[in-house]
């Protein structure tokens, strides 16, 4: 847990750093949209965006199959869980 912790405050930091040397105003031309913000708006956005994407995907593989040996009751009968 604190070696996750490590990893993701140095991925902060240097994202942080990034941003701080992209303060440019840019234009993003998208279809028949034209947005003009600053660089760090469009990064932050952008990493929000996958972070989100990141846990939506990964949520399904979290989820904890019920084994054989869990649904077996105190009388070693099955439960009948499953």
């Amino acid at each position: 847990m604190r070696t996750r912790l490590a990893v993701v405050f140095i991925i902060l930091l240097l994202f942080l750093a990034v941003i701080a040397q992209n303060t440019e105003v840019v234009t993003l031309k998208a279809f028949f949209w034209t947005l003009t913000m600053s660089r760090i708006v469009l990064l932050s956005v952008a990493l929000l965006v996958g972070v989100l994407i990141g846990i939506l995907l990964a949520r399904p593989w979290r989820r904890r199959k019920k084994t054989k040996r869990e649904s077996i009751g105190p009388a070693g009968k099955e439960t009948g869980a499953d």
